[in-house]
């Protein structure tokens, strides 16, 4: 019980840690970019850009944010494989704050005809599979809680 008690006190002091950033400027939006731990998928990192420019490195476990003018921004990442849909375009609105997921992606190679296990990896047919990223906007709440366990990058 007292093993129970201390895993809530902490994801509950965790929770608060990951959300108690101040709020963006008036003036300004606030995007968090986040990456859930690696588990069995590419442990790399991979670099964060909007409008094609680069705001951040990202690597497993890890989040951080940049204030940005409000506006439209393409996010996309470093990605050698390509996956549909793996890049977002978002609207961020003064004083709103808005949550990218970025994950890596195991996915099938139809051109070299082998299956792509992350990493770097080589492929049953001989061919070297190549890390893929994508991102996903997410709503708030789901981010916040996805975030709790994760820690700030540098």
């Amino acid at each position: 019980m007292r093993k129970l008690l201390l895993a809530a006190l902490l994801s509950a002091i965790a929770a608060a840690t990951a959300i108690a950033q101040p709020a963006p400027p008036p003036d300004k939006a606030r995007i968090y970019f986040y990456r859930l731990p690696a588990g069995s998928s590419t442990p790399i990192w991979t670099v964060v850009y909007l409008n094609g420019a680069s705001v951040g490195d990202s690597s497993p476990g890890t989040y951080f944010w940049r204030d940005v003018p409000p506006g439209t921004y393409e996010i996309t990442l470093r990605s050698q494989g390509k996956y549909p849909g793996q890049f977002q375009t978002a609207t961020a609105r003064a004083g709103e704050t808005l949550y990218v997921r970025i994950a890596s992606i195991d996915y099938f190679d139809f051109a070299g005809g082998g299956l792509n296990l992350g990493g770097g990896n080589v492929a049953p047919g001989g061919v070297s599979s190549t890390p893929t990223f994508a991102d996903q906007i997410v709503a708030p709440e789901q981010a916040r809680r996805e975030m709790a366990r994760l820690s700030a990058a540098p």
